[in-house]
C-alpha cells in the first residue's frame, strides 16, 4: 500500500477530509496547536476532576461508573479512579462477542487487583452482528463528522455501549459516569462534562430512535431507557469524565504500569486496540470506503500531545502486516459476506 501525503508534524494525511497544508507542509491542527495553551487546558481540566472527586468521594457506592473493555486505557483510568481519585467504581463491561479472551481475563485481573466490582453484560449474540452488517450497509447510520474520528463498526459498538453503561449509572444512582478516552477520541476533548439530566434523555432517545427507524424495535429497545430512570435519578445531571484527556500518559508507561496489575496485551486484536478482535477489520474496511484510516486523527493529537513519538504513530498507522484474505472467517462470524474484503 503506498504511503500517504503525512502532516509534517503529526501524522495526518492529505486525504483527510477537509485537510490543506501550509508551506511547511503542516495541517491546520499543527498550525493552531499551543503547546503550553494545552498544558493550561489540561492543568484547568485536573482542577475540574479534583472538584468532582472532593464532591463525591463521600457518595455511597458505587459512586461511579466506569465504561470498561478490558483494554489499556479503560484499564488504567480505573486504576487512577481508584488509587489517586479515591472513589468506588463499579466496572461494566460489554461482552458483545468481539471480545478478546485474554482482554476479559484483563479485565478480572486488574478488578481483583484493585478490588473493583466487575459487572459483565452480554447481550443476544444476534444483536450485535446487526449491528456489525448495518455498520457497512447503512451509510447513514453514523454522521460524516463522526466517521472522521472512528470506524462504523466501533461506532456501533461504543453508541451501545454507552447506552448499556448510561443505564447502568441510573439505576446505581452513580453521580459519575466515566470513560477511558485520550486525546482526540472524543470530540469535546473536555475531561469533565456535566449533562443535565433531561437533556441526557433527550439525546439519549434520539439515538435510540435513529437505531429504531433503521433496524428495528428490536435493536431499538438496547438503546432505550425509559423516562423513569432519568425522573427517578436523584441527581439534576450526570457528570461525564474522562480523566485521560487531563493526563496524558505515554503509552510505554501506560504498559508498564498496568503489567503490574496483571494486565497483559491481548493477541488478534491488532495495533489499535487492546480488546476488540474485530478492530483490524473495522480498519480496513473504513481505509477502503473513506481514504483515511480510522484512528489516525487520535493518533495525530497523541503526538502533538507527546503520547506518542511520530514514529510510533506511523507504525500504528501501518496497514503492511494485515492480509484482507486473514479476515474471512471472522467476517463470516459477524454475519458479513467475505466479499467485502476483496478488492
Amino acid at each position: 500500500m503506498n504511503e500517504p501525503i503525512r502532516c509534517s508534524t503529526c501524522v495526518l494525511p492529505a486525504s483527510f477530509p477537509g485537510e490543506a497544508f501550509d508551506a511547511e507542509g503542516r495541517c491546520h491542527n499543527c498550525q493552531e496547536h499551543s503547546p503550553e495553551a494545552s498544558r493550561e487546558a489540561r492543568a484547568a481540566g485536573r482542577r475540574e476532576l479534583e472538584t468532582v472527586y472532593a464532591r463525591y468521594r463521600g457518595w455511597g457506592s458505587p459512586n461511579c461508573v466506569l465504561a470498561f473493555s478490558g483494554g489499556k486505557d479503560s484499564a488504567f483510568t480505573l486504576a487512577h479512579l481508584v488509587r489517586e481519585a479515591g472513589l468506588k467504581p463499579l466496572a461494566v463491561l460489554i461482552d458483545h462477542g468481539a471480545i478478546a479472551g485474554e482482554a476479559l481475563e484483563n479485565a478480572s485481573r486488574v478488578c481483583a487487583a484493585l478490588e473493583v466490582d466487575l459487572l459483565i453484560l452480554k447481550p443476544a449474540p444476534s444483536l450485535f452482528r446487526r449491528l456489525v452488517r448495518a455498520s457497512l450497509e447503512l451509510p447513514e447510520l453514523h454522521p460524516p463528522s463522526a466517521l472522521r474520528r472512528a470506524s462504523a463498526i466501533c461506532l456501533s459498538c461504543i453508541s451501545l455501549i454507552n447506552a448499556q453503561v448510561t443505564a447502568v449509572a441510573l439505576e446505581k444512582a452513580a453521580p459519575i459516569l466515566a470513560g477511558g478516552y485520550v486525546s482526540g477520541q472524543h470530540p469535546d476533548d473536555r475531561p469533565v462534562l456535566r449533562i443535565p439530566k433531561a437533556a441526557k434523555h433527550r439525546l439519549g432517545e434520539l439515538q435510540a430512535q435513529r437505531f429504531g427507524k433503521l433496524l428495528g424495535p428490536e435493536v431499538q429497545a438496547y438503546f432505550t431507557l425509559p423516562e423513569h430512570r432519568y425522573t427517578t435519578y436523584p441527581h439534576p445531571e450526570l457528570t461525564l469524565i474522562n480523566p485521560l484527556l487531563a493526563t496524558p500518559i505515554a503509552e510505554r508507561e501506560k504498559l508498564a504500569a498496568l503489567a503490574e496489575l496483571g494486565w497483559r496485551q491481548p493477541p488478534g486484536t491488532g495495533r489499535n486496540s487492546s480488546n476488540c478482535l474485530l478492530n483490524d477489520l473495522a480498519v480496513i474496511l473504513h481505509q477502503r470506503r473513506h481514504g483515511f484510516h480510522p484512528y489516525v486523527f487520535e493518533v495525530a493529537a497523541q503526538v502533538r500531545n507527546g503520547e506518542l513519538s511520530r514514529s510510533e504513530a506511523l507504525a500504528k498507522l501501518s496497514l503492511d502486516h494485515l492480509d484482507p484474505a486473514d479476515f474471512h472467517a471472522l467476517a463470516r462470524q459477524f454475519g458479513l459476506d467475505p466479499s467485502v474484503l476483496d478488492v
